[in-house]
């Protein structure tokens, strides 16, 4: 494993954050998730963990849960409570 990978490339956080097609964080779904987890969250390593543990506890990996479906997009995610290993990530 290549460990350059894991090690923040840019100290502008902006260049993590941007939206794209997998990442639709404009979506009204995605929208109102982030503002649920983000209430009460002190800072961005809170809002972070709390982002992490709602989708382990509500999202499982769709070969566990059997479903056919291969959901890619965050929205699509949040939709179906479905997805594989990097749809969950995002």
């Amino acid at each position: 494993m290549d460990l350059r990978q894991l090690i923040q490339q840019s100290p502008d956080i902006a260049a993590y954050l941007a939206a794209d097609e997998a990442i639709d964080h404009e979506h009204p779904r995605v929208r109102e998730v982030a503002v649920d987890l983000a209430h009460g969250t002190d800072d961005a390593y809170t809002y972070a963990r709390s982002a992490f543990t709602y989708v382990g506890d509500t999202v499982p990996h769709s070969a566990d849960s059997g479903d056919p479906r291969v959901t890619w997009r965050a929205s699509d995610v949040l939709a179906t409570r479905n997805g594989i290993c990097y749809a969950k990530s995002i």
